[in-house]
C-alpha cells in the first residue's frame, strides 16, 4: 500500500517515532561508576534492557548478552544468552574468627569436604559419618564446627565461589521493564 497524502506518511512517521521510542526506554547504558561498590560485574559497563514484553531482563557487554533475572535464564539457550555468573565479581573471603592451626590446612580442607558430604546423607547416617571424621581426625564435635565455619569462610570445595549480588541490576532492570 502507498501512502500518497501527506496525513498518511506523517501518521507512519509518527508510529515509527513511537515504536523506536518505546524500544529505546526500554535500554539504559548503565556503568561500574554509577553502580560504585554495588557493580556485580567485572565488566565495566553495558546495556541493560528488556525482552519479550518485560519478561526478560538482559544486560549487554561487549557484545554478549548475559540472562539477569529467572525468566531469562530460562530460556537463555534458544535466545543465545550467556549465564550472568561468568561475569559477576569474585567476593573476597571473610575473615575466618579462629582457625584449628593443630590440623593443617589440607586435612582441614578435606574435613570440610567430608562434613559437607556427611551433611548431604540422612540424619541417621550424618551423624555417624561426622562421628567417624572426629575419630578418624583426632578432632572434637568444636573443633569440626571451626573447621566447617572456616570452610565457608573461604569457600573451600565442593562450596560455589562467592559472588557479587546481581539484585542491584536486577532491581533497575525490572523498574526498566516496568513490571
Amino acid at each position: 500500500m502507498k501512502l500518497r497524502t501527506p496525513i498518511g506518511r506523517l501518521a507512519v512517521a509518527a508510529l515509527l517515532a513511537v515504536a523506536v521510542a518505546c524500544r529505546a526506554s526500554n535500554r539504559q547504558m548503565i556503568t561500574s561508576e554509577q553502580l560504585g561498590k554495588d557493580w556485580p560485574f567485572t565488566v565495566a559497563s553495558g546495556i541493560l534492557y528488556c525482552e519479550r514484553n518485560g519478561r526478560h531482563v538482559v544486560f549487554e557487554s561487549g557484545g554478549l548478552h548475559y540472562a539477569i533475572n529467572r525468566s531469562a535464564r530460562g530460556v537463555a539457550a534458544q535466545n543465545g544468552y550467556v549465564p550472568v555468573e561468568s561475569i559477576l565479581k569474585l567476593l573476597p573471603p571473610e575473615p575466618v574468627r579462629v582457625r584449628l592451626d593443630r590440623v593443617p590446612e589440607p586435612v582441614r580442607r578435606d574435613v570440610f569436604k567430608e562434613a559437607a558430604r556427611c551433611d548431604g546423607a540422612s540424619t541417621f547416617d550424618a551423624t555417624h559419618c561426622r562421628a567417624n571424621i572426629l575419630t578418624t581426625v583426632g578432632i572434637t564435635s568444636a573443633e569440626l564446627q571451626q573447621i566447617v565455619e572456616e570452610g565457608i569462610a573461604l569457600g573451600w570445595p565442593p562450596m560455589a565461589p562467592r559472588v557479587a549480588d546481581v539484585s542491584p541490576i536486577l532491581t533497575r532492570g525490572v523498574a526498566l521493564c516496568g513490571r
